[in-house]
């Protein structure tokens, strides 16, 4: 029997990180070209075989924009065009939260989301 919940539970323990589900939380991106700012911002992710793909809408700007990305174990990469510009967010999954590095108009900071379901 102990040897059963060992198993059971040193596979969750192996298993990839779920990143499809709704994520939010802040980035500093730089859109005004005056450097970076904290932005409220949600991902809705869907993730097939370590490929992402999904929407990351800047809350203050009532926009949404498509995002595709990888996953590669903890390590995420998802990136979009916000106007002419590009992001990229860059960072690792821990739980229920995602965070790192956004680099956006040659400016790069921090960003972290939190599963909100």
């Amino acid at each position: 029997m102990l040897l059963c919940v060992g198993l059971v539970c040193g596979c969750a323990w192996f298993a990839p990180p779920e990143v499809s589900g709704r994520w939010e939380g802040t980035a500093r991106l730089n859109m005004t070209g005056d450097g970076p700012k904290p932005c409220e911002i949600v991902l809705n992710l869907t993730e097939t075989d370590g490929v992402i793909a999904g929407t990351l809408r800047i809350v203050a700007w009532y926009e949404v924009y498509d995002v595709t990305g990888t996953r590669s174990g903890r390590h995420v990469e998802i990136e979009g065009q916000i106007f002419p510009a590009w992001v990229t967010l860059e960072g690792e999954i821990h739980g229920r939260t995602m965070s790192g590095t956004c680099t956006m108009s040659g400016e790069t900071d921090d960003w972290e989301v939190t599963r909100v379901d």
